[in-house]
């Protein structure tokens, strides 16, 4: 893990690894399997039980993006233009995914604004 010095309070920090989300228990890998499940329109049950996490998990994941979605979109359309050609949440999402998956775009976007 890299480790950073702050010149300005003199501390350390460390930066994780691309694949893993920051303070959450699964990595991006696991979280873009979900939400393309709940992108291609099945159920928060159908996704916990395809998955074998539980449902308030899922939930949770989905309401995260949903509100994000705005500044995410907004970022990652001034850097993909080409992702701006669909208005919709849902395909939206599915393009990024399918154009760059999810990891690489979370951590695109982590360099633009803070992805908890």
């Amino acid at each position: 893990m890299l480790r950073f010095l702050c010149v300005g309070c003199v501390r350390t920090c460390s930066r994780l690894p691309a694949c893993l989300s920051p303070r959450r228990w699964y990595d991006w890998a696991v979280q873009q399997a979900v939400l393309l499940l709940l992108l291609s329109g099945v159920s928060l049950h159908g996704c916990a039980c395809a998955s074998g996490l539980d449902r308030h998990t899922v939930r949770r994941w989905r309401d995260w993006l949903h509100e994000r979605d705005q500044a995410f979109a907004f970022v990652l359309r001034s850097r993909w233009p080409e992702l701006g050609r669909v208005a919709d949440f849902n395909a939206f999402w599915r393009n990024v995914i399918d154009e760059l998956t999810l990891q690489q775009a979370m951590n695109w976007l982590d360099r633009e604004l803070v992805v908890p």
